[in-house]
């Protein structure tokens, strides 16, 4: 059987150039975004499947979740 042949990788320089300063564009607005103090998305709500051991999982959530809020309050008081 024959094997196929691999695309080369060359491309033009104005291209590669191109590629650098959209890169360079993006990483700057990502800096400039983090100055601002902008939040990133929303963590989603856990979606646990109806199983044997569905409530134990959601307490043992809860209690991380106000075990980190009470460190957090902690931590801002300091």
């Amino acid at each position: 059987m024959v094997k196929l042949k691999k695309g080369t990788k060359r491309r033009p320089l104005a291209r590669k150039y191109n590629i650098q300063k959209m890169v360079s564009a993006h990483k700057k607005k990502m800096k400039r975004l983090i100055k601002k103090g902008a939040k990133g998305q929303k963590r989603k709500i856990p979606e646990i499947p109806n199983c044997i051991f569905k409530k134990d999982i959601l307490e043992n959530l809860k209690r991380t979740k106000e075990i980190e809020k009470r460190q957090r309050e902690a931590k801002s008081q300091t």
